[in-house]
């Protein structure tokens, strides 16, 4: 995937289910407009629609699923297996222990099960416990070969970790909520809430140091953050998809007026 279509289809999978909301003034007044009938050349500007593929179907619900693509295939990670799925050739499935949270290397699929963190290779291969890790993590972020993860303790505590010598090690902890993890070569970004009103975009490198916050902002935290080069979300309150530099120092709106679901 080019780094264009990457940035594009960012800013698509934000609108999926998505619409601006109705002007009834605007409407009417298009088609009180609008000429009774066609002109010559209407149908040459009539946007060309895109059919869907159907790449499988699966008796399987779609909660708890993930999608993830590299240049050759989609890959669909359920709880018990990941399938491999090519237009116009029929599902590979690999059966793994994936749970909930499963993510794809440029290699290989890494997930949490038996109180160990596992890879296993996209290709075929023998799946080895990377890490021990006692109880079931959030979820896991990647990017190229290297991944994290965020962790909730028993102890109301949050984390972000990463993978050193074959330990985790924590980048971030914070009482308050962390979610909506995205990571950008050695940069994860996430969305902390200070309270149940207020939220902050920050980073934090693999490599350590302390992390990074963007200005407070009241209203409802993003449900995701994504993007391969700038930092993509959607504001709950504002419906407006925001676009945050990678220093989350400039800010830019993408779209204005949508209403969308974070599905």
């Amino acid at each position: 995937m080019t780094l264009k279509n990457a940035r594009v289809a960012c800013v698509l999978c934000f609108c999926l289910g998505c619409g601006r909301k109705p002007n009834s003034t605007e409407g009417h007044a298009a088609a009180s407009a609008a000429p009774s009938t066609p002109t010559r050349n209407t149908a040459a500007q009539a946007p060309r629609l895109i059919e869907p593929t159907r790449l499988v179907s699966l008796p399987i619900s779609a909660y708890h699923v993930s999608l993830a693509i590299d240049d050759e295939a989609v890959f669909l990670l359920t709880e018990h297996a990941a399938f491999r799925l090519v237009a116009g050739q029929p599902a590979h499935a690999i059966e793994l222990d994936l749970g909930i949270g499963a993510v794809l290397t440029q290699s290989a699929f890494i997930f949490w099960s038996k109180g160990g963190i596992w890879r296993a290779p996209k290709q075929g291969g023998v799946t080895r416990q990377i890490a021990k890790f006692p109880h079931q993590l959030q979820y896991f972020v990647t990017s190229g070969e290297a991944f994290a993860w965020v962790d909730f303790s028993d102890e109301g505590l949050y984390t972000i970790q990463t993978l050193e010598a074959g330990k985790p090690r924590v980048l971030a902890s914070s009482k308050g909520e962390i979610r909506a993890l995205n990571m950008i070569r050695d940069t994860i970004y996430f969305a902390q809430r200070p309270t149940d009103g207020t939220y902050r975009i920050g980073w934090v490198r693999t490599s350590g140091g302390d992390a990074e916050y963007a200005a407070e902002r009241t209203g409802r935290a993003p449900a995701l953050l994504a993007g391969s080069d700038d930092v993509y979300y959607y504001d709950l309150d504002k419906s407006q998809i925001l676009r945050l530099s990678p220093d989350l120092r400039r800010e830019e709106t993408e779209l204005k007026d949508f209403v969308c679901s974070p599905i």
